[in-house]
């Protein structure tokens, strides 16, 4: 069943690279007789985790897999990121230093002293999720024309701490 829904993968705009095995398991499957289990076979899990870089084909693309796979194909998840966080990850950092000098600027104002230098600043360590979840896409029997699936946005957040000097 793997190899058919990494052929689907591919043959829909999937690359190689962005195929990648995430757990494999081989376990006995047993059965019981006389009070005692013997080896009747065995049973293979194998997972991958997929990057699929054409968004708008997602649906189709996980429709197209879990039917070459059959019946015991599951997608087990699903979310979206940002390849390179980096340039984004700046840009917010720009912003929010940028409004923590504009929030002190208007505190000073309304305090009735001036904004001297800047004194320290810092990046405040927040937790920060690295995506968002879309709603689980498991696959039924009577899969629809084409899975819906939204991509929604995906949100890069920054905060500093500024301390200026009053004069």
């Amino acid at each position: 069943a793997m190899n058919a829904i990494i052929n689907s993968l591919k043959a829909n705009g999937v690359l190689d690279k962005d195929i990648k095995t995430s757990s494999y398991y081989i376990y006995p499957v047993t059965e019981w007789t006389d009070n005692r289990s013997t080896i009747v076979g065995y049973r293979v899990s194998n997972q991958a985790e997929v990057k699929i870089r054409q968004i708008a084909q997602t649906g189709s693309i996980l429709d197209a897999a879990v039917r070459a796979g059959g019946d015991d194909s599951r997608v087990n998840g699903l979310y979206f990121s940002i390849d390179d966080p980096a340039a984004a990850y700046e840009q917010a950092r720009a912003l929010a230093i940028q409004d923590a000098k504009a929030k002190a600027e208007q505190m000073a104002s309304v305090a009735g002293v001036g904004l001297g230098k800047l004194i320290y600043i810092s990046e405040t360590s927040n937790y920060i999720p690295r995506w968002d979840y879309a709603k689980d896409a498991g696959m039924a029997s009577s899969v629809p024309e084409v899975t819906p699936i939204s991509s929604g946005e995906t949100t890069v957040t920054v905060s500093v701490q500024a301390v200026y000097s009053i004069k």
